[in-house]
């Protein structure tokens, strides 16, 4: 009797070392698109009413503007290495843990 095998691009080895298939890609794509689409929304919300509640406060609330500014240029700052960085792209699409 033949014994089928199964290309390891369609397997993963769950916690306890069993195989099982991964049909469902895209469906999990989606999802996870989805996910972040949501976060994101609420993350900037979040921030357009901090935004206004600062404004609001006007003379006290500079200071918490500044910090705001403060923690966007660190953020720009992080996300601009990540995505020039080669070997942080290499590892995450060679290495597997």
């Amino acid at each position: 009797m033949q014994e089928h095998t199964i290309p390891n691009s369609l397997t993963n080895v769950g916690a306890l070392g069993i195989k099982f298939h991964r049909f469902s890609t895209n469906i999990e794509v989606a999802m996870e698109k989805i996910g972040y689409i949501l976060i994101g929304s609420v993350a900037l919300l979040w921030i357009v009413g901090m935004v206004a509640g600062m404004i609001v406060a006007f003379p006290y609330g500079i200071i918490g503007l500044v910090v705001l500014v403060g923690f966007g240029f660190l953020f720009a700052k992080v996300l601009k290495e990540r995505l020039s960085s080669k070997e942080d792209d290499y590892y995450s699409k060679n290495i597997q843990q």
